[in-house]
């Protein structure tokens, strides 16, 4: 959950060196991997608008019922309510108010559906009588610009002022996109550079499979994903992906160096009256440079790279764990089908070498951007690797239950009848037996251009 950072001792950074050994002591054995999935939506208040901070039908009033009646823990800012936790889940807001709820890592879909169903309750419970609805899409079709709620968080506050990005896309990226996430484990090196290099290559499909932002500003825009399509637009340079994630020969040194020569947007330090802080640069000033010359005699830490870490946007994050953040927010049911396919594709060895080969994995004949984009645009429906990535797509379901069952019949996990469930529900969105998640909502927005009328209750 990003909240203002803990300010303390932390270890001074060397080289690069230091940067990758941090990495790579995430690394967990293949029976100890676990899951990690973060949802967000909107919250929609019965003026159909963006819940607002403050007020009886409010997002400060529904943390605090989680808090009275479910036993979550506060987490404040500056005085100010902005999140909650409580063992081992997260749930935040961001910076328009967004709604995310991340999951302890667990070991199966099955577990990751449970807690899921269970937040969900929790949130019936204590928004039943407050009308407020939720609306799981990857971007707000109405895009309220004027009435955008502001959340009382240190780090959108000046991101929303220094945020960069064409025609306004930073702004818009911060206050109208909302996404599923999931987090992985690797084991070693080699298996991290290989996953994620494999996260890069099926960009496409998973923007494909999960596009769900078809409406903005209250008309359609062309793209199944508009979120998918605006974010590379934020900041070239650290979101999307970086060339270097398609080379077979890539470091993990390599991923460091990158991140190293990526601005930094802000430091945290702590203020007078000894609260943390975010600080803006005065300059401009690299990473690299902040190792190599430090800043008014501060040098730089592990803290400080975990940071500059958390403003680094590629399609896939490499962190102590990866995490997958191209898709569209769709609704819970549809959510869990993200792990189900991480998991079978990412946590068996040969699957992983399958799914990198039918993706072309170091075939330099492949734009990969402009493959992105097409999928942006047209979902499944886009051309492919001489064919479409509706072929992709299904042979990627069929490589990832190939890879459940190898995990199953190793012993690194159990038989999961939800991720089964999960992934039976993506095969019908490509075989056409059901209407893919996009789809859905502009039909919706089509009947009722509400977001009340498109949200719906917990």
């Amino acid at each position: 959950m990003a909240t203002l950072p803990e300010v303390g001792p932390s270890p001074t950074i060397a080289g690069v060196a230091d940067c990758v050994t941090w990495m790579l002591d995430g690394a967990r054995s293949p029976q100890a991997r676990l899951l990690g999935l973060e949802c967000e939506r909107f919250v929609i208040g019965p003026d159909d608008r963006l819940a607002p901070y403050e007020g009886r039908a409010s997002i400060r009033t529904l943390l605090e019922r989680l808090i009275d009646r479910h036993g979550w823990r506060p987490v404040t800012e500056v005085g100010a309510l902005v999140g909650l936790t409580r063992d081992g889940a997260t749930i935040s807001l961001e910076a328009a108010g967004q709604l995310e709820y991340s999951a302890p890592p667990l070991p199966t879909v099955e577990a990751i559906g449970q807690t899921l169903a269970a937040h969900q309750a929790e949130l019936a419970d204590v928004t039943a009588d407050l009308d407020l609805r939720f609306l799981w899409a990857g971007y707000n079709p109405a895009d309220h610009r004027l009435d955008t709620p502001v959340m009382p968080r240190e780090r959108y506050r000046l991101m929303r002022r220094n945020f960069p990005g064409a025609a306004g896309r930073g702004s818009a990226m911060l206050d109208f996109t909302c996404a599923v996430q999931v987090s992985l484990d690797f084991t070693d090196a080699a298996e991290c550079l290989e996953m994620v290099r494999l996260g890069h290559a099926l960009t496409p499909v998973l923007i494909a499979l999960f596009a769900n932002s078809p409406v903005a500003g209250g008309v359609d825009t062309g793209c199944r994903s508009w979120r998918g399509r605006i974010w590379p637009e934020v900041d070239p340079g650290r979101c999307g992906a970086p060339p270097i994630v398609f080379d077979p020969a890539l470091s993990v040194e390599q991923l460091v160096d990158w991140a190293w020569d990526l601005p930094i947007y802000f430091l945290a330090e702590r203020a007078a009256d000894g609260e943390p802080r975010y600080r803006m640069l005065d300059q401009p000033l690299t990473f690299r440079q902040f190792v190599g010359r430090g800043l008014a005699g501060r040098r730089a830490t592990l803290a400080d790279w975990m940071l500059h870490l958390s403003t680094c946007y590629p399609d896939l994050r490499p962190r102590r764990q990866l995490e997958l953040r191209q898709c569209d927010a769709v609704p819970p049911e549809g959510a869990l089908a993200l792990p189900a396919l991480a998991q079978g594709l990412f946590y068996d060895p040969a699957t992983r070498r399958a799914c990198l080969a039918r993706l072309g994995d170091g075939d330099r004949r492949i734009d990969r951007v402009a493959l992105r984009a097409a999928a942006c645009v047209a979902a499944l429906d886009a051309d492919a690797l001489g064919g479409t990535l509706r072929d992709l797509a299904r042979d990627v379901i069929t490589l990832a239950r190939a890879g459940q069952a190898s995990r199953i019949a190793s012993g690194h996990t159990v038989p999961d009848p939800a991720a089964a469930d999960a992934l039976d529900r993506l095969e019908a969105i490509v075989r056409g037996e059901a209407p893919p998640f996009w789809a859905t909502l502009a039909a919706g927005w089509a009947r009722t251009p509400s977001l009340y009328a498109l949200a719906r209750p917990a």
